[in-house]
C-alpha cells in the first residue's frame, strides 16, 4: 500500500488483535492519567533528547557548554558523553527569557506609581 493512500479516514483492521488490544490498553492508560506520559523534572537527558527538546544543533549545545552557559553533568570518571538534567534545563529556559515590551512598560509604569 503507498504512503499516499493512507489518511486519516483509512481503518486500523489490518491490525492483528494482539497489537490492536495493547494499543487500546495503552489509549485507555494515557487517558486515565494523562500526567504518566509526561517526562519527569528528574529525567536524565543524553544530547540527543536535548537536541529535540531545544529545537538546536548538536553543535549549538556544545559551544554552550564550552562556554558554561548550559547546566550539564559528566560522568566523574573520564565519560565523554554529556548529561543534562531536565529540571536543570527548563530552569535555565526561564532565566534566559526575555520579557516582552508590554511587559517591560508596565513594570515601569508601577515603578513610576510607587514613586
Amino acid at each position: 500500500m503507498k504512503n499516499d493512500l493512507i489518511t486519516d479516514d483509512t481503518p486500523i483492521a489490518m491490525l492483528i488483535v494482539g497489537p490492536q488490544k495493547e494499543l487500546w490498553t495503552l489509549f485507555g492508560c494515557i487517558m486515565e492519567n494523562p500526567t504518566s506520559v509526561q517526562p519527569s523534572d528528574k529525567e536524565v537527558m543524553n544530547l540527543e533528547k536535548l537536541v529535540r527538546l531545544m529545537g538546536c544543533s548538536k553543535s549549538t549545545i556544545y559551544k554552550l557548554v564550552h562556554q558554561g552557559k548550559i547546566p550539564f553533568c559528566k560522568l566523574d570518571h573520564g565519560g565523554r558523553k554529556l548529561y543534562f538534567l531536565r529540571k536543570d534545563i527548563l530552569d535555565w529556559f526561564q532565566s534566559q527569557r526575555i520579557p516582552a515590551i508590554e511587559q517591560e512598560d508596565k513594570k515601569c509604569a508601577r515603578k513610576l506609581c510607587r514613586r
